[in-house]
């Protein structure tokens, strides 16, 4: 009797020992909402599904998870999403591992702009977005056509404007200040001019801008493409001004430390596959970032096309980081206290 109980103790603990030794665990911060639902039947469950292992979303706000990320030095974490500048925070507290470009099959297939957007082999982007003009099509009767709008004080009614707190509030900035001579380097003619138009501009957060907008209360504000859906029963607009768009990269890195790396650059290789890339092109409206996906003429989504892509400014990420608490209290400073 006791050497029939020990056998099948041996073979359960072999059992799981077998198993643990196949299903590993992948833990990933990311976005949450709808975007973590799509995202785990477009890409966390084939992923699953092909390499027996277990994926696990930690999702939730960028803040939130970037200072998460931050007090606990990515302990308990693979994988990380975020824009840019976001990921640029996590790079210069060094808590990111450079990926293995070897390990990465599809590299060679991605835009010279999303191989190394910090240049020092940390991690790719895995999509491209575009700052442009959203706008009330009743109100304005032919599409704007310049940044300059955003500013101009003899068109009609308040415009909206991204505070510098959110993504693409400092690339908004910087935009304005080149039109006004200066550049993201010297933000004083940028600040300048929002300063002297203030009164005429309505300073946003997120996405009321665009409830604003459809309701007549605003005729335009610079938005993220991926936020303005197509829709013709609403006077919601969008287009490119003739400067370009301001390009915004998401990017996904390993953390420093990750017990998973080798599983990490198989999951950031898959994300980064032709097949993936294209689903969430026609299914998220992400814009793609390799060279072979071509973006469909119809969408129900306002998609970067091959033109506009080729048009976009990218701003130096670094530079955003290293001013971005100064920009912040001029900000307040002078355009948000009375």
């Amino acid at each position: 009797m006791k050497i029939k109980l020990v056998a099948i103790a041996s073979a359960s603990l072999l059992a799981l020992s077998s198993g643990a030794a196949v299903a590993q665990d992948l833990t990933i911060s990311l976005w949450g909402g709808g975007y973590a639902e799509e995202f785990r039947r477009i890409v966390v469950e084939p992923f699953e599904k092909a390499h027996n292992v277990k994926v696990t979303l930690d999702t939730g706000l960028s803040g939130e998870r970037l200072a998460k990320l931050m007090a606990t030095g990515g302990r308990g974490t693979d994988l990380v999403y975020f824009t840019d500048y976001q990921m640029a925070e996590l790079a210069k507290r060094g808590l990111l591992q450079p990926v293995d470009k070897k390990a990465l099959t599809n590299m060679d297939a991605l835009q010279d702009f999303a191989r190394d957007p910090f240049g020092d082999g940390s991690c790719p982007a895995f999509t491209v977005a575009a700052v442009g003009l959203a706008y009330n099509s009743q109100l304005m009767k032919e599409a704007p056509t310049s940044w300059k709008q955003v500013v101009d004080a003899d068109l009609p009614g308040k415009k909206g404007f991204p505070d510098i707190n959110i993504s693409y509030g400092p690339l908004t900035l910087g935009m304005i200040s080149q039109l006004e001579g200066g550049s993201l380097e010297d933000m004083d003619p940028g600040f300048a001019k929002i300063a002297s138009v203030k009164k005429n501009l309505q300073i946003f957060t997120g996405r009321e801008i665009l409830d604003a907008i459809n309701q007549g209360d605003v005729p335009l504000a610079p938005h993220l493409n991926i936020m303005v859906r197509k829709d013709d029963s609403v006077p919601l607009r969008f287009t490119f001004p003739q400067e370009g768009g301001l390009g915004v990269l998401n990017l996904v890195c390993m953390i420093k430390g990750s017990e998973k790396s080798e599983l990490a650059q198989q999951f950031i290789d898959f994300h980064l596959s032709k097949e993936i890339q294209s689903e969430m092109l026609v299914k998220q409206g992400e814009g793609t970032v390799r060279t072979d996906v071509e973006t469909p003429s119809e969408s129900k989504y306002n998609l970067i096309s091959a033109e506009n892509l080729a048009r976009l400014k990218f701003f130096n990420v670094n530079t955003i980081v290293s001013n971005r608490a100064d920009w912040i209290s001029r900000w307040q400073e002078e355009v948000i206290a009375e």
